[in-house]
């Protein structure tokens, strides 16, 4: 302690490199978790059943069920999606969840700033996932910027419902804890509702 109030910034440059150094070695402990699974799948075996977990200790689906999502284009084919979450765990695995239904993920934004300069410097978004409290600032300015260019968003947030301001009251929210399945199910379906609303010219 006392190292620490003689030498904050050194205190804080050494958190933030040993921090930088856990994302990385959970980065290649995902990457041989999912070499593993695929080994035993080619080999008509069950993984060990520490395999294949996300970050967040959800079971990893089996190879052949994300090979089918993969073949039949997935529910989120096509659709470019802005992912705008602080938290690194949950949006890694939002991330991997989207792109297996075959999303392409924009961003992801870690603050309001960055979600505003991609919602307005990105030609073509789809649809967003947006948590509400980003670094201790409320989301909501991002929600108005996309909504405005008549993006479809869903909440992913640890509040409830009662915190939306009115212009957002229809918006779909999804309270934490939350499986990316169950993000992309509701971000395919704001999309099926925008595609129905566009009129052909």
């Amino acid at each position: 302690m006392i190292w620490i109030n003689e030498h904050p910034s050194k205190s804080r440059a050494g958190v933030r490199d040993r921090g930088a150094k856990i994302i990385k070695f959970l980065e290649v402990l995902r990457s041989v978790s999912a070499q593993i699974c695929h080994l035993y799948s080619d080999n008509g075996a069950s993984a060990p059943s520490w395999a294949g977990r996300g970050m967040s200790g959800s079971r990893a689906r089996p190879m052949d069920e994300e090979a089918a999502a993969m073949d039949s284009g997935g529910i989120l084919s096509g659709c470019h999606v802005l992912v705008v979450e602080d938290d690194y765990f949950i949006m890694d695995d939002l991330r991997h969840g989207l792109e297996r239904h075959g999303a392409t993920v924009l961003g992801p934004a870690s603050n309001v700033a960055d979600a505003l300069d991609i919602a307005g410097a990105t030609q073509r978004i789809d649809a967003a996932v947006l948590d509400i409290n980003l670094q201790g600032e409320m989301a909501f300015a991002v929600a108005d910027a996309l909504r405005a260019r008549g993006v479809p968003i869903v909440f992913a947030t640890g509040y409830d419902r009662g915190i939306l301001p009115a212009a957002d009251c229809r918006t779909i929210h999804c309270q934490k804890p939350v499986e990316p399945e169950a993000v992309a199910r509701a971000l395919a379906a704001c999309a099926m509702r925008r595609a129905d609303e566009v009129v052909p010219g």
